[in-house]
Formats: C-alpha cells, structure tokens, sequence
C-alpha cells in the first residue's frame, strides 16, 4: 500500500501532461490552472481527512486527485513563466521555478518527521493543507494577473490600430520583466504546495 502512494501519483502523469498540454490549447492556461489546482487541494484536503479517520482508501484516492492536477499544473506555470520573460530573464525564472519544486521536497523530508514526532500525524496533515490552501490562493491570484495582462494588452492593441491603422507593431509596455519584483513570487508560491512529497 505504501508503493501504491507513489503508484497512483506516478503513473496517471505518463500521460496527463501531454493531454493537459491539449487542454491548456482547448481551453486556455487560465482556466487549466484553475481545474489542476483545485484537484491539489482538494487531493490534499482528503488525504489529510483520510489521515484523520484513518482511512487507507481515502488517502489513496487523495493521492490520485492529487496526481491527477500537481505535473498539469507544473505545465501550466512553465507556460506563464515562458510568455511572462524573454531572454536571460526566461533561465532566471525557470531556474527559480525549478528550485523552489526541490525545495518543497527537501523542506518536507526534513520539517515532517519532527511534526509528526511533536503533533502527531493528524496535525501535521492539517498543517500541509493550509500551506496548500495558501498555494491555491496564489493560483487565484495568478489567474488574476493573467486576466489583467491580456485586458492591457488587448487595450494597447485597439489604441495603436486606432491610432496608426497601417501599422501591425505594438510595442509591449505591460509585459513584466526581472524587474518587476511582485510577479516572481506567485508561480513559485505555487510550486511550494504541489511537490509531491
């Protein structure tokens, strides 16, 4: 049962990747973030429930919900990172996207025996989900700043073609850079709720 953890987690991502990368085409990233985050949550939310009741089952299922949004949802962020930052700014933002995921992993195995040690199993599953809600927060938040970029860009667009008629040039004035140091923290805020540890 212990395997089967990583089982449930592992194998649906053989594939869900790929078939999100044609949802995030179908649908739109926006709405793709919003679905797979909300499987994390509420993944998380029935594995700490099955950690409360003690229930195996429960907390396989959780496991699968889980998996089924956390490797989609690294795709989504990998998307915004990649539309967001241009050049160096672009290996910056991946890099720190990608160490933030290892942090997770190596902050869980060092910080979730001592809280179990002192708490219990229980709370310790307690406080997982309010770091995860505090990530699915972050996701909101993220979609927000999507909506709000492509609501700029789209009133530049209308004021250039309305401005020069002939000209099929916009010059980016919105787009954030490395400079713009509130947008770094929302995707890796995000990343730190779904490693699967």
């Amino acid at each position: 049962q212990f395997n089967l953890l990583f089982s449930l987690y592992s194998l649906p991502n053989m594939i869900l990747p790929l078939l999100g990368g044609i949802a995030i085409d179908k649908m739109g990233n926006n709405r793709v973030v919003f679905i797979t985050a909300t499987l994390v949550l509420l993944g998380n939310i029935l594995q700490t429930y099955a950690c409360y009741q003690v229930n195996m089952i429960y907390f396989l299922l959780g496991r699968f919900l889980f998996g089924l949004g956390a490797e989609c949802l690294q795709v989504c962020a990998n998307i915004i990172i990649s539309k967001w930052f241009n050049g160096m700014e672009l290996a910056f933002a991946m890099a720190l996207n990608l160490s933030c995921c290892k942090l997770a992993g190596v902050l869980t195995d060092w910080l979730s025996p001592y809280f179990e040690s002192r708490f219990g199993v229980a709370i310790s599953s307690f406080m997982v989900s309010f770091v995860c809600i505090l990530c699915y927060f972050g996701a909101l938040l993220l979609i927000y700043e999507e909506v709000k970029y492509n609501f700029r860009q789209t009133s530049v667009s209308t004021s250039s073609s309305a401005s020069s008629p002939t000209s099929n040039r916009v010059k980016n004035t919105t787009q954030p850079s490395a400079t713009d140091e509130h947008f770094y923290p929302i995707p890796e805020t995000i990343n730190l709720g779904i490693d699967p540890s």
